[in-house]
């Protein structure tokens, strides 16, 4: 992959929605071209600070209208052909990303982290799982009324601080989309996977954690050229493949 093919894809690289095959790809770049790796960090740093800021007010309605509108008529759908895979698929990657935008997402936004309730009153499930599917709402709605979402809270198996989020988008363009959030989860352990799997024992890689920010959280996202309906368990494991959570996507 040449210079011009990395940086057309660091943006999405940045925001962890690159495809799975792009990134390996897009790494051995940046391992020997000094130039595009800056451009990585830079790009990295950006995507930081917006995920990880606190939570903004919310728009007004119209804008994200309009921002979502704007990107479907700078990418118009193409016809169904084996380039216009890959470019729905860019779309979608668009779609996301601005969607995250719009909701301001960071790890622990989606999981209520910022959204807390006072000290003596702590968030039960519910009230996680409530904030989780209200901040993913705005990109549910933003990616089309024909889309079908499921959202699920992620859980380890014993008691220890460590939780999740995910959400699915399946569209009947055959490109869906995965939004996944971590939280809490100790950097000695990674990096770690996250794959979707069904109920036949096939698996599907969503992400692999290599950075986590204070707080242990990340966020990571993918748009799959498959139709994800029936992959409903969201698992994260470890460096060394022991599952740390697993969750249940709900229709």
């Amino acid at each position: 992959m040449n210079c011009p093919a990395v940086r057309d894809r660091l943006p999405e690289h940045a925001l962890g929605v690159a495809d799975h095959h792009d990134v390996h790809a897009i790494e051995r770049h940046l391992a020997w071209c000094a130039a595009c790796r800056k451009e990585a960090r830079d790009l990295e740093r950006a995507a930081a600070t917006l995920a990880f800021a606190p939570a903004p007010a919310a728009p007004p309605r119209e804008l994200e209208e309009r921002i979502v509108a704007a990107v479907r008529r700078d990418h118009p759908s193409p016809p169904i052909t084996k380039l216009g895979r890959r470019r729905g698929r860019r779309v979608g990657v668009v779609l996301v990303a601005a969607a995250l935008m719009i909701a301001g997402l960071g790890a622990g936004a989606v999981l209520g982290r910022r959204d807390a309730p006072p000290p003596g009153k702590p968030s039960t499930q519910a009230q996680q799982q409530d904030a989780a599917f209200e901040r993913f709402q705005r990109i549910i709605q933003s990616a089309g009324p024909d889309t079908k979402a499921a959202v699920g809270l992620l859980t380890p198996s014993g008691k220890v601080p460590w939780r999740g989020a995910a959400l699915v988008i399946v569209s009947p363009s055959g490109d869906d989309q995965v939004v996944v959030t971590v939280d809490g989860l100790p950097r000695a352990r990674g990096p770690y996977r996250i794959a979707l799997t069904d109920g036949h024992g096939h698996a599907v890689p969503v992400a692999v954690v290599r950075h986590l920010d204070k707080e242990g959280g990340a966020m990571k996202g993918r748009v799959v050229a498959r139709d994800l309906t029936e992959y409903v368990r969201v698992v994260v494991t470890d460096a060394r493949g022991r599952i740390v959570l697993t969750g249940v996507l709900d229709p």
